[in-house]
């Protein structure tokens, strides 16, 4: 996470996967659905169709506010759109455009438990056969399964660009 001051007001742009909560993500993604096609084009599709400036800062505005507490007021109008010298629009932007895409596996991490909402929950361990091979989630269950595949058929229907 990151600590900005403008205006002499601390704020923090929530940089980090781990820095947001599912709540937040979801915002995100119900964004990511609603998205007009024009935007959806340019940022997931290799085509460079023109979008306008106006347009576009509209979106950067839009993504930022999700990920931080900086008021809207002061991203549309105190912030600078891409001076060298100081925090811009797009600088922020730029920390914050990797949550339009899926995370890398060094952001993920490895952890062999997940806690939400002060529960903890331990993910399904691989077992070994007899032969000495490991079996990726080999004590699942047929609900296990079904679930697992609903999602995956979710986020690759989504066709997500990695942002960097």
């Amino acid at each position: 996470m990151l600590k900005v001051t403008i205006l002499d007001k601390p704020y923090q742009i929530r940089n980090n996967w781990e820095d947001n909560t599912i709540k937040q993500m979801g915002m995100a993604q119900n964004y990511i659905g609603a998205m007009p096609k024009w935007l959806s084009n340019y940022i997931y599709s290799d085509k460079d169709e023109p979008v306008s400036d106006s347009k576009l800062l509209g979106f950067y505005v839009d993504w930022i506010e999700m990920f931080s507490d900086i008021p809207r007021k002061y991203l549309e109008s105190e912030i600078s759109v891409n001076k060298a010298d100081e925090l811009s629009l797009i600088e922020i932007f730029n920390l914050v455009a990797k949550f339009l895409g899926e995370p890398s596996q060094d952001d993920i991490g490895t952890s062999d438990t997940i806690t939400l909402n002060k529960t903890q929950y331990v993910l399904i361990k691989s077992v070994k056969t007899s032969g000495g091979n490991e079996k990726v989630l080999g004590v699942v269950t047929d609900k296990h399964f079904s679930e697992s595949q609903a999602l995956s058929t979710l986020f690759q229907s989504k066709q997500y660009r990695k942002w960097s």
